[in-house]
């Protein structure tokens, strides 16, 4: 998934776009890593969505409204104090760093007007909500995080707020076509991934699809690149840069058949002819599409697995106990050499020649045990004379 920089930038953009100026009317806590504000811009009502849910942060404006709980958490109740009422000022994104700052005016206590930093970090695992004074000190965090647990970086109340950088990347937005080549042309690295481990904000997937544009094998080393190529794969990043700063986003969804594969905030052409793209107006929908659809097919297949899995044990204890209960006499070392098949009815079962009911505590279950075996098999006459003797001690009234 390419939740990166270049997403960011469309996020921050498409939140420029519709929430400055807008006055937040309210603040709901939504899970314990989620924020939901609605924002009333220009006669309309708009809700935006943090999470920064460790396994998927996530931002975006959407339609749906979600209902918080009965007693707010301590940090929704400090956002209200300060901004229940504030208006959005700016919108903006250090580098291209997958990271949101908005920009909120409220009065004070007084009476006076002042400013706050909502800051979003969406990193993965480390994604946080930090809520910050002009001078950049902590005032809180939807998630406090110690000197225990991190050794980069506090975000405790009184903490000074910084970015924590802890590899050394370049900012793709201010570096020219020179600048990408000559790096570049230093790192032994596949092309791909020369790209997004010494520059900021890209992604594996759109480091694959710059190296596509260019007409380079992303898996062919960067320092191997003569100049010719080298410096046609800068004038490709420089080219996306300048899409990036002048807020020209192409928001896309790649699918396969009807599951989405990845999505991008810039065209993504690189995929083989059998995906399907879809384009968008909205990069918020773009998300909001993707991991709705997401949920739903991990869903299914997640049930799907825990059903197979209930089945299977099911089956392998039926087995066990219709052999020790039911098959006494008859000849274990001949059952083992049939191909068992098992069947569990819906309805009522049939009173087939090989249809063997279970037997639990005495009494007769719907439940039954398949078993097939080849026509001309020796064993087949004495198991259809052993399930006949059996079926003639059940009440097949008892099953309707």
């Amino acid at each position: 998934m390419a939740f990166d920089g270049i997403v960011i930038a469309n996020l921050v953009k498409e939140f420029s776009d519709a929430l400055t100026g807008g006055k937040i009317a309210k603040i709901t806590q939504t899970e314990r890593d989620e924020l939901l504000f609605t924002i009333k811009n220009f006669r309309e009502t708009k809700r935006l969505l943090l999470s920064v849910n460790a396994s998927l942060p996530l931002a975006y404006l959407t339609d749906t409204n979600k209902q918080g709980p009965m007693t707010a958490p301590n940090f929704c109740m400090l956002l209200r104090k300060h901004i229940g009422s504030g208006r959005i000022v700016s919108v903006s994104q250090p580098g291209l760093e997958r990271c949101i700052h908005f920009e909120i005016e409220h009065l004070d206590e007084m009476g006076d007007l002042c400013r706050k930093l909502l800051i979003v970090e969406l990193m993965g695992k480390y994604s946080n909500i930090i809520f910050c004074s002009p001078d950049g000190t902590i005032l809180d965090s939807i998630k406090h995080i110690s000197v225990q647990v991190s050794s980069v970086r506090e975000v405790l109340p009184g903490r000074q707020y910084f970015l924590p950088q802890t590899v050394a990347k370049q900012d793709p937005l201010t570096a020219s076509a020179d600048d990408f080549a000559a790096i570049l042309a230093q790192s032994p690295a596949p092309a791909g991934k020369a790209i997004y481990t010494n520059f900021t904000g890209i992604s594996p997937v759109m480091a694959e699809e710059f190296c596509y544009e260019a007409s380079i094998d992303a898996d062919r080393p960067a320092s191997e690149l003569n100049e010719l190529e080298r410096t046609h794969l800068g004038h490709t990043l420089e080219l996306a840069m300048e899409s990036i700063k002048n807020g020209q986003f192409s928001p896309c969804i790649v699918y396969r058949e009807d599951e989405p594969m990845e999505f991008a905030a810039l065209p993504l052409t690189s995929f083989p002819p059998e995906y399907q793209v879809e384009h968008f107006d909205s990069i918020s929908k773009v998300l909001e599409t993707y991991y709705a659809s997401k949920n739903v097919i991990t869903r299914i297949r997640q049930k799907s697995s825990d059903l197979r899995r209930i089945v299977q044990s099911d089956a392998q204890d039926r087995c066990i106990l219709l052999k020790q209960r039911m098959f006494s006499q008859v000849s274990f070392e001949l059952l083992h050499q049939l191909p068992v098949a098992f069947a569990i009815p819906a309805g009522p079962a049939h009173i087939g020649d090989l249809h063997v009911f279970q037997f639990l505590n005495g009494q007769a279950t719907t439940s039954y045990m398949l078993i097939r075996v080849r026509p001309d098999s020796e064993i087949l006459h004495r198991i259809q004379i052993f399930c006949k003797n059996i079926f003639k001690m059940i009440d097949f009234s008892d099953f309707g």
